[in-house]
């Protein structure tokens, strides 16, 4: 599998002039967000050289002080045999520290979790989804089901950090509902965490649970946490996931990943190089290098270079 390169001119044009547009928009209006990333990846193992183009971006604007405001994302992944989006797009009302989102608002599951893909590789990382991600925006970019339309609650009290969403796939008999928590410990570096989804597929109900906690002291940084999957009539899934990051300087960060289950066991190492841009851009450019390996697993090695913000 290698890029759709004629696909690629037209993907950078439109994520370039986004990036372009809410950078100036940040600049100039003090209520407008932005975070995500682009990236180019090359894999290479025990197969083929393979390489995608992947962009997880979001954007948020609002009129200072709160009130109305809106929602974007795009959820993209380029190839040759085929070409993956998923467009979310929502009406918002924020006051103060509570935000509501009516439309085609993002899950609130995975939304407050900090773990990095493992080894780097964000492609690998998507298809773990099928054990322990989200799936209500997993069956959406993969087209499974139709556009699901919803509403999403965000809040803040105190340290506490909270999210709600509920979806409806339009056309079909599939609906979700999620909600997740972060409590960082006043003064510690270490935060409490936890989601869980239930998603809901014609008589078939998957319900997914996860509690963890994870640190932050400026130069080291980790996590641990675990899950829970229940399918509705098929064996459960569990496990634990773990990460830890050292940042030697300010531009190399080295990480180490896991995810252990009853099934599957995989483990990952990255190290990132953080390239230098303009102060004009709202995030930063990077080279990555990484390795994946496993129970059951070929080594995979990850190659990419992106823009996170």
């Amino acid at each position: 599998m290698t890029l759709n390169f004629r696909a690629l001119p037209t993907t950078l044009a439109v994520a370039v002039a986004g990036l372009s547009t809410a950078a100036l928009a940040q600049d100039s209006l003090p209520n407008t967000r932005i975070n995500g990333y682009v990236e180019l990846e090359y894999l290479d193992g025990d197969f083929d050289g393979q390489t995608f183009l992947l962009g997880d971006v979001d954007l948020s604007m609002g009129l200072p002080g709160g009130g109305f405001g809106f929602d974007l994302g795009l959820h993209a992944i380029v190839t040759e045999d085929d070409d993956l989006s998923a467009l979310y797009g929502a009406a918002t009302y924020t006051m103060g520290a509570h935000k509501i989102a009516v439309g085609v608002p993002r899950s609130a599951y995975d939304s407050l979790n900090a773990m990095p893909a493992i080894g780097g590789n964000r492609t690998f990382d998507l298809q773990l989804t099928e054990l322990n991600g989200g799936l209500t925006e997993y069956f959406y970019l993969l087209d499974i089901g139709d556009t699901p339309y919803g509403l999403r609650y965000d809040g803040g009290f105190g340290n506490l950090a909270v999210a709600a969403s509920a979806h409806w796939f339009e056309g079909e008999d599939v609906d979700s509902q999620a909600i997740a928590f972060r409590y960082s410990l006043p003064s510690s570096g270490f935060s409490i965490l936890g989601d869980a989804e239930r998603f809901n597929i014609g008589d078939a109900d998957i319900t997914t649970t996860r509690i963890g906690a994870e640190a932050d002291f400026g130069q080291y940084k980790g996590g641990l946490s675990y899950f829970n999957r229940d399918p509705d009539g098929s064996s459960h899934i569990d496990g634990t996931e773990t990460w830890f990051s050292y940042l030697p300087t300010d531009r190399i960060t080295v990480t180490g990943t896991a995810l252990n289950t009853n099934v599957f066991d995989v483990y990952g190492l990255s190290l990132q190089y953080g390239l230098p841009v303009g102060d004009s851009f709202p995030g930063g450019a990077y080279a990555q290098i990484g390795a994946i390996d496993g129970r059951d697993t070929d080594t995979v090695y990850d190659l990419s270079v992106g823009f996170e913000f």
